[in-house]
């Protein structure tokens, strides 16, 4: 007797001795070839156990009434029902955009109970060769939200967004480097009409750091030639003066 289309196949594998079923499971985002689910019985486990299981698997992939189908229609309900509760017009609009253009033409169509840790993953590899990667930890976690709210409801069983891993950085952070004379006296001209060219002016000629110069008060500065500053050159108090000395922070550390 023939089976009920949608309700999978069940044969008996005679090298093993054992049931297996098997059902349609949508398509391989990166092949385009059609998936399979399969199951296979345990030891002794009998047609019928092995047909409620796969029974129960092709219900999982079939969904509730109103459950998103595809993940483009997941992302479709999560920015329209969850979104919105969480997050401010202008984000909404902002994610939008980064799901129609980097989430929708890879995985619109694909079902989302068929979708694997590996697919995601290689995605955000993709991704990676040409976006920034705080860009990419974005589309990431738009995914990963919205597949939480389909596990909230129980639309799906397991998050693969949340638990595919980015490669290691490539982006190391840049090496600070002190300007030529040349780049030092190209700066020092751009800046002499500019409303900070007096910070930028004394940052270069004098070498302190920004919150130094930032901190400098009028009775820390000679405007009459005079040495009273110092071979040190002006003292500068701290912008921050209610910062823990050195000794306070490593007491903290030790008690």
């Amino acid at each position: 007797m023939r089976r009920a289309p949608g309700e999978g196949s069940l044969y008996k594998d005679t090298a093993q001795d054992r049931w297996v079923g098997q059902a349609e499971a949508g398509v391989n985002p990166g092949t385009g070839q059609r998936r399979r689910v399969k199951i296979t019985g345990r030891p002794g486990e009998s047609k019928a156990d092995v047909a409620r299981r796969l029974g129960e698997r092709i219900a999982e992939l079939e969904g509730s009434v109103g459950a998103p189908t595809t993940v483009g229609d997941l992302m479709e309900q999560w920015l329209t029902r969850s979104a919105p509760k969480r997050k401010s017009e202008k984000s909404l609009l902002t994610d939008r955009r980064l799901v129609e253009i980097h989430i929708l033409p890879r995985f619109g169509s694909v079902k989302v109970t068929v979708l694997t840790v590996e697919d995601v993953e290689v995605w955000l590899d993709a991704l990676l060769d040409d976006l920034a990667r705080t860009t990419v930890v974005k589309i990431k976690g738009q995914m990963a939200m919205a597949f939480d709210f389909a596990i909230r409801r129980r639309h799906v069983s397991w998050n693969p967004a949340r638990l595919a891993e980015l490669r290691p950085g490539s982006d190391q952070p840049r090496e600070g480097r002190a300007l030529t004379g040349p780049e030092a006296r190209a700066l020092l001209n751009v800046s002499d009409h500019h409303r900070l060219g007096a910070w930028i002016t004394v940052a270069l000629t004098v070498g302190l750091r920004p919150g130094e110069v930032s901190g400098l008060t009028w009775e820390s500065l000679d405007l009459h030639g005079g040495d009273d500053l110092g071979e040190g050159g002006p003292d500068i108090e701290p912008v921050h003066e209610d910062r823990p000395s050195e000794d306070s922070r490593h007491s903290a550390k030790r008690t």
